[in-house]
């Protein structure tokens, strides 16, 4: 699953683990920072 089809919230009070390879691209990165400012608690593996 591509980082823009997953859908964080459809998992609401739950810790979120994301492969994203050993070297994330900065639409990755950003992807992620953008769903940690909406309050997600997810966490990047492989970096």
């Amino acid at each position: 699953m591509t980082a823009r089809r997953f859908r964080p919230e459809l998992f609401d009070g739950k810790t979120l683990l994301v492969w994203c390879g050993e070297n994330q691209t900065l639409a990755q990165q950003q992807q992620l920072l953008a769903w940690r400012a909406q309050g997600c608690d997810i966490h990047p593996l492989g970096v």
